[in-house]
């Protein structure tokens, strides 16, 4: 090793260029500015390397730096040797360089793969670009999401706000109708003891015309029968027609008390709910009627299966008179003809009484269920004009309704409907 440094005998390089000015200072430059740019861009990369201490595979571009600035020093070494025979210490450089350069060259073959993996510069700008645009697109969806949150934050103070408003107006409707509520609960106490009241009065009139009217019209008929009686031989002919008229005007108008006191009476008490065969009760009065005038020759059909709900006594009250009605008003036909059944109209059950009767104008319908109106004189069928009065009224306190159709000698049709809540059942007539 020790002659490495013997120098003994030997020349430098520029006795081997005779020293020749030409090529002695050409490869000394060369050398010189070789060495000088190695030297920077060893020590460029090595200060770029201490900078960024995140490089990525950092200790190869150590090795590398080390290896440029090993060939700059081996460029050195051969400036040096120009002058002075120095040969050992350069080949200390050289080989401390060619151990770098192999170190590096091995170091490198097996990154080549992870090297071309690696993307390239138009690769990166491109997913730079892609980046930047991603970015730009999220920080708009930002935007907008700030947007959208405070555009519902604001729905939601509106929402609160309408809640409140809305659950004040309830609380103040509530409060109004409680209000109405008691009001009305009052007003119903007051009504009901109005009716109350009215009800004791009716009774108070009706007893007064059972007992308190009846009585001195008791006592004008029957000294009117006395009179005509006892004294028809004293009397004029004239002096009985008076008489007579003052006999027949107190029973009508005991028929017309005892009318009264019906009419009074159909829309009191309590109603029950029973089930009421229409069929049968009709069917039973009609044969009461018959057994009343068997002169009369009077064709009927009663439809099987008429069945209703509804208060038993009052029902029969209002076929008593509907068949009455129709029994009287076809007693100047030839064959009279009586029909009870039901029919269906807008998707409501009515039962009918239908006659071939006298029947009557239907410009003077609206008086027929009017207490004591009548649309036949009395000469030519007899009745005080309180019978469709109370069926009207019955009908109506059952929830139901009365529509009579006529003509004039072509008979007349009574239907009734009642309640639906009633469970009313029928049968059409087949």
């Amino acid at each position: 090793m020790g002659t490495f440094f013997d120098f003994s005998g030997l020349a430098p390089h520029g006795m081997c260029l005779l020293w020749r000015d030409d090529l002695f200072w050409a490869l000394g430059g060369t050398d010189a500015a070789i060495s000088a740019a190695y030297i920077s861009i060893g020590m460029t990369i090595l200060h770029f390397i201490l900078r960024r201490k995140d490089m990525y595979l950092r200790w190869v571009a150590l090795l590398f730096a080390a290896f440029i600035i090993l060939c700059a020093t081996s460029h050195a070494t051969d400036v040096w040797t120009l002058w002075y025979a120095d040969y050992g210490v350069q080949v200390i450089v050289k080989s401390v360089t060619a151990i770098v350069s192999l170190v590096t060259a091995v170091a490198l073959w097996p990154l080549m793969p992870r090297a071309l993996a690696m993307p390239s510069g138009a690769q990166l700008s491109a997913a730079n670009q892609a980046l930047t645009e991603e970015i730009h697109e999220r920080r708009q969806v930002e935007n907008s999401l700030r947007d959208t949150e405070e555009h519902l934050r604001k729905a939601h103070e509106s929402l609160e706000r309408k809640v409140e408003e809305r659950t004040w107006q309830l609380q103040e409707s509530e409060a109004r109708v409680l209000r109405l509520n008691a009001d009305l609960e009052r007003r119903v106490e007051d009504r009901t003891a109005e009716l109350t009241a009215a009800n004791r009065e009716l009774d108070s009139f009706a007893y007064a015309v059972s007992h308190d009217l009846r009585a001195p019209l008791r006592a004008m008929m029957g000294f009117s029968d006395a009179l005509l009686q006892d004294f028809a031989g004293q009397m004029e002919d004239e002096a009985k027609d008076y008489l007579g008229e003052i006999v027949v005007a107190s029973r009508h108008m005991g028929e017309l008390i005892d009318g009264l006191l019906q009419l009074s009476r159909s829309t009191r008490g309590i109603r029950r709910h029973d089930l009421v065969d229409l069929s049968a009760l009709a069917t039973r009065l009609l044969q009461e009627l018959a057994m009343l005038e068997p002169a009369r020759s009077v064709t009927w059909q009663v439809a099987p299966g008429l069945v209703a709900r509804g208060d038993p006594d009052m029902l029969e009250v209002v076929m008593r008179n509907l068949l009455g009605n129709a029994w009287k008003y076809t007693a100047a036909k030839l064959p009279a003809a009586i029909r009870v059944y039901a029919e269906q109209q807008d998707d409501q059950w009515f039962f009918c009484v239908s006659d071939n009767g006298a029947g009557f104008d239907m410009v003077h319908a609206d008086k027929l269920f009017q207490p004591f109106q009548r649309l036949h004189r009395q000469d030519e069928f007899s009745g005080i004009g309180i019978g469709l009065a109370t069926v009207e009224r019955i009908v109506r306190r059952h929830g139901g309704r009365i529509i009579a159709e006529a003509a004039p000698d072509l008979g007349a049709t009574f239907r009734f409907c009642l309640n639906s809540s009633d469970a009313q059942a029928e049968k059409e007539t087949p």
